[in-house]
């Protein structure tokens, strides 16, 4: 995300959909003035990439039977 950031310049958001809602989860902030804010998810967001990954797989476990 930092690198898209520091790419683009402008700020980046990661997003996943719950249920009919967008969920934002991460934001790497621009440095510009006019920006949009947003603010991620909860304290329960998982922010460490392992951890994130442990989650993914437990997920996957549960939906293939």
């Amino acid at each position: 995300m930092e690198r898209l950031k520091n790419l683009t310049g402008e700020t980046v958001n990661l997003t996943v959909m719950d249920n009919n809602q967008i969920v934002y989860i991460a934001q790497a902030k621009s440095n510009r003035l006019v920006k949009m804010f947003t603010t991620i998810y909860t304290e329960n967001t998982i922010t460490d990439k392992e951890e994130l990954i442990k989650e993914l797989e437990e997920i996957r476990k549960k939906a293939m039977p």
